[in-house]
């Protein structure tokens, strides 16, 4: 509920603009799956919270270091559990939550790529690009002109 405190002051600063409204819901719902997210029910605690943590920006950018620190584990348990209850190391969880959260930035703000990249801790644009187009096949501004292509048609 905190992070949701700030969007009133957001939304009456900047009436008009609709994707800030699509942003509230983005994360309005991002707040909702929290609740419910969706692992196996046996996780341990800390690990369900970690995922739970680091899917917000700030935590995003830090990146493995933060992880590391909401867990409370150390590196080498973080990355063993992670293999055991995901089936996938901790920096490629990273990635993947990072791909997405940017690839909704894409689609529901007018930021630029560089300051989507930035957000979420990733300043070479260069690894930037090759990871995007790895998990979506294709570059992030296609993503976005795709998206607003296929909203006008709708």
């Amino acid at each position: 509920m905190g992070q949701l405190s700030r969007w009133p002051q957001r939304l009456s600063r900047n009436e008009g603009k609709g994707y800030h409204l699509l942003a509230l819901l983005l994360e309005l719902a991002t707040c909702i799956d929290e609740e419910n997210p969706g692992y196996d029910e046996a996780m341990p605690l800390w690990l369900s919270r970690t995922l739970r943590e680091m899917k917000q920006p700030v935590h995003l950018r830090e990146g493995l270091p933060a992880m590391v620190r909401i867990s409370g584990k150390s590196r080498e348990h973080l990355s063993r559990e992670f293999k055991r209850w995901l089936s996938q190391s901790p920096v490629r969880w990273l990635q993947d939550v990072r791909m997405a959260w940017s690839a909704d930035q894409l689609r529901l703000t007018d930021n630029s790529v560089t300051t989507i990249a930035n957000d979420i801790g990733l300043h070479n644009m260069g690894h930037f690009y090759e990871l995007y187009k790895k998990t979506w096949n294709c570059t992030p501004r296609d993503h976005r002109l795709q998206y607003h292509r296929q909203r006008g048609s709708t």
